[in-house]
């Protein structure tokens, strides 16, 4: 029986399970690939629907209990990665207001420490219902993720997220990383996660019309990776948006 793993739907973390599933037919996959919205996902892995995931650190504080992180794949990104904007109309002075898709908790959460850091604002977040420009209506601003490619309405102007985020504390923002369940995969499988994900991105980086732009991300968990993700967890904690800081337990066999 092939293990399940889920994954959120963003153009940046397709490359990383592009291998984990066959072009001959699900079937014949390794695994059996879940691609949902970050909060059903992480619901599936706490329910033991899934024995891993690819999520972000903001998810891992759910099931950190559980979990344990595959080291070395990744995806982060510093400076411009046009990855998650805030988009709002042109001469607005002041945000006391932002639509933002709920499911999505990693980005609000960014948003809310780039605008107590930088802007010394706590804007309330609203439910964002339909065409996210049409929101700017009832909310100051609206935050875009997986933005790379939303067109900007005439009048509407934005900040990139991940590089106020890097202005801030220059390190990476970390997207997301493989989780899995404590004991639910075998080192063969674990091997395979890794290896799978990173024929993905050779093939990504060898496509004529990648994807996003590899040079827009990285793909290796690396140790500053994890330090920038330790961060974002340290502020999000300080800021009053997570209840604690887990401990991002690496697994040391894979």
């Amino acid at each position: 029986m092939r293990k399940r793993l889920g994954c959120i739907p963003h153009t940046f973390a397709q490359p990383v399970i592009r291998s984990l599933q066959s072009e001959r037919g699900a079937a014949s996959a390794p695994f059996e690939v879940v691609q949902d919205i970050p909060t059903k996902i992480t619901q599936k892995l706490r329910d033991g629907e899934l024995h891993g995931a690819f999520l972000s650190p903001a998810e891992f504080t759910d099931v950190y209990a559980g979990c344990e992180i595959i080291p070395g794949v990744g995806v982060a990104s510093e400076g411009e990665s046009s990855s998650v904007m805030l988009a709002f109309s042109e001469g607005r002075k002041s945000l006391a207001t932002i639509s933002a898709d709920l499911s999505f908790r990693s980005e609000i959460i960014l948003a809310q420490i780039v605008l107590a850091e930088k802007y010394e604002t706590a804007p309330a977040i609203i439910p964002l219902k339909g065409d996210p420009f049409s929101a700017l209506r009832s909310a100051d601003a609206v935050l875009l993720h997986d933005a790379g490619n939303v067109a900007l309405p005439d009048g509407i102007h934005s900040i990139d997220l991940v590089d106020e985020w890097y202005d801030i504390v220059e390190l990476p923002f970390v997207h997301a990383f493989w989780m899995v369940r404590h004991g639910s995969l075998d080192t063969q499988e674990l091997h395979s996660i890794k290896s799978l994900s990173a024929s993905g991105l050779a093939d990504m980086q060898a496509a004529e019309d990648q994807r996003p732009p590899s040079g827009l991300f990285s793909y290796d968990l690396d140790e500053r990776a994890l330090d920038g993700a330790r961060e974002y967890l340290r502020m999000a904690y300080y800021y009053g948006f997570l209840k604690d800081i887990p401990d991002l337990k690496i697994l040391q066999s894979s």
